[in-house]
């Protein structure tokens, strides 16, 4: 995907950050938003835009590991998590 995302305008390459990281991709759309805002020198927002940013990369984190340690459980036998 990232061979794909060389020859595009950046706003057609935001679709690809769900094919890498299907649970957390909020953050690396994040990440890679913040670099194009700088690269066109658009950094001047308000701080509670940015908390708002922070606040879905947080929970989008929480999310991640809530299914890494629930399909860590799912391996090693803990069926009652399931049911």
């Amino acid at each position: 995907s990232e061979k794909l995302m060389e020859d595009k305008i950046y706003l057609h390459s935001l679709p690809y950050f769900d094919r890498f990281d299907y649970v957390s991709m909020v953050i690396q759309e994040h990440a890679y938003c913040l670099a194009i805002e700088s690269l066109l020198g658009t950094t001047n927002y308000t701080a509670s835009f940015t908390q708002v940013r922070t606040l879905f990369d947080e929970l989008t984190r929480i999310l991640n590991h809530l299914l890494a340690v629930g399909c860590h459980a799912l391996d090693v036998g803990s069926m009652a998590s399931v049911f």
